[in-house]
């Protein structure tokens, strides 16, 4: 994927979003979004369930185990507030409507990320402030 001008543009606008988070919250929610798309995301193209995640395609018990998971909605907020287990096949994933969709929303969601940009996504997640 990093050799894919467009996949390594979004590896690269993720990591300067990852240096403007500066809480333990922002940085997680960070974290959690960067799992459920760019490591462990799906897309559906063409009738057809589609991984694209680094972690799915990385991992032949994982691309297999991938059609048995729950498939959520597209959900930036969801993504930030769900919990994941590394050491496990991956019970949840969200999937883009497109890949066209999963491209811009990642890309305008890196190129604007930091504590205010967190504390915005999760204004209606209880519990949850990413700064403050």
């Amino acid at each position: 994927m990093l050799a894919n001008p467009v996949f390594a543009d979004l590896y690269e606008v993720a990591g300067r979003a990852s240096l403007r988070a500066t809480t333990a919250v922002s940085l997680d929610v960070f974290s959690r979004i960067f799992w459920f798309t760019l490591e462990f995301g799906v897309v559906h193209e063409h009738s057809t369930m589609k991984a694209y995640g680094a972690g799915l395609l990385s991992s032949y018990g994982e691309i297999e185990a991938f059609r048995d998971a729950k498939i959520r909605r597209w959900d930036l907020r969801a993504m930030a507030t769900q919990d994941y287990d590394i050491t496990h096949y991956q019970p949840v994933l969200f999937a883009a409507a497109s890949s066209e969709q999963m491209l811009s929303d990642l890309h305008s969601f890196f190129s604007s990320y930091d504590d205010k940009a967190c504390n915005q996504l999760l204004a209606r997640a209880v519990g949850h402030r990413c700064a403050g």
